[in-house]
């Protein structure tokens, strides 16, 4: 009997030890500094929720011209969000009329409000997974080579969008307008994350260009191939990189305000850095995940106990994430919140998940 219980105890272990490996296995790597996209993101059901949570953080925007042949020939909006009682990072978004077209020839009076009102749109959670697989899938095949038209080629396209969890095969419209979207920020547009030591600021593109179609001298070369860019990925061989697991990019429509997708990536980044025995206010946490707004939005209209209580089955939800076909995966692993105010509430680090323990 007790030689039973044994064998049964020993292959549950098996079965769990297997389940984290496939994990980690199948986790995407990239770059620490993707940690910070997410808050370019915020947690909202309707476009016009997630507008009113962008609108009330610090946004700065700029324009520069480039001109040639005394005619201005392009225009390029800074985009700066700053993200109170975070420390380290700030994000900005650098693109021209290729993503935001609707930023060409308006008013700068009026680019603030435009911004944000794109940014609603095109930076929603389900968009971020999308950007973070992208990187992720470059990195890992060493650059993308474009097609006739120069754009990312379909192989790439459903590649990242097996990865999402909808095959082409089966996905829809909506599907496939959303994984365009996340790939026309990752082809066009300029992350940067500033450190808050002072460090003079420099724009980092996900992708440069590694070849050309035509020979120098042209007007306008063409790009014939993407690589990621070696100021971010060169310090991931230094053992500098981000593992978050497939499973959080799998997480669907039921996620209806995006609260499991952010509050997800954002453990997953706090996890892969090493955070075993340690804890941060609440507060901070939903700053850096995208979900303050939502956060105090839904405690002024349905209470404090009854958001937390969310909060907490959300990251029950993280603890058993469904993957494909997978046994499920635990994101969260002994992370809970503990206190019931806003200003007492922290979120403690106890047992880390066994695919961020053993991350480089």
């Amino acid at each position: 009997m007790v030689a039973r219980i044994r064998v049964r105890n020993l292959a549950m272990l098996a079965a769990l030890w297997q389940r984290q490996q496939h994990a980690r296995s199948s986790a995407l790597v990239m770059p620490v500094q993707a940690g910070a996209l997410a808050s370019m993101s915020t947690a909202g059901r309707v476009k016009a929720a997630r507008a009113a949570a962008l609108s009330a953080r610090k946004l700065e925007v700029s324009v520069t011209s480039e001109s040639g042949m005394g005619h201005v020939i392009r225009e390029r909006v800074t985009v700066e969000l700053v993200m109170p009682m975070t420390r380290g990072q700030r994000v900005k978004l650098k693109a021209s009329e290729e993503v935001f077209p609707q930023f060409k020839a308006r008013p700068r009076r009026e680019l603030p409000a435009l911004v944000t009102e794109e940014l609603a749109h095109q930076c929603r959670p389900r968009v971020m997974q999308g950007v973070l697989a992208s990187m992720s899938v470059a990195y890992r095949d060493g650059g993308i080579r474009l097609d006739d038209d120069g754009e990312l080629p379909a192989k790439f396209r459903t590649e990242v969008m097996r990865v999402m969890g909808m095959p082409s095969t089966t996905a829809g419209k909506a599907q496939r307008d959303l994984v365009r979207e996340a790939m026309a920020l990752v082809r066009y547009a300029e992350f940067h994350v500033k450190p808050a030591s002072g460090k003079r600021a420099t724009y980092l593109p996900l992708l440069v260009v590694q070849e050309f179609i035509d020979a120098p001298g042209g007007a306008e070369r063409r790009a014939a191939r993407l690589a990621p860019n070696d100021a971010l990925m060169g310090s991931m061989a230094e053992g500098q990189r981000l593992r978050i697991p497939e499973a959080l990019f799998q997480i669907g429509d039921d996620d209806r305000d995006g609260v499991r997708t952010l509050a997800g990536l954002q453990l997953a980044y706090r996890l892969a850095m090493g955070t075993r025995g340690t804890s941060e206010k609440l507060e901070l946490f939903l700053r850096r995940a995208g979900l303050w707004e939502w956060f105090t939005k839904e405690v002024a209209k349905r209470g404090m106990p009854h958001v937390l209580t969310e909060l907490r089955h959300e990251l029950d939800a993280l603890r058993a994430l469904s993957h494909r076909d997978h046994a499920p995966v635990d994101i969260a692993g002994g992370t809970v919140i503990e206190g019931e105010a806003i200003g007492k509430a922290v979120v403690v680090y106890r047992d880390t998940p066994p695919w961020a323990r053993s991350s480089p």
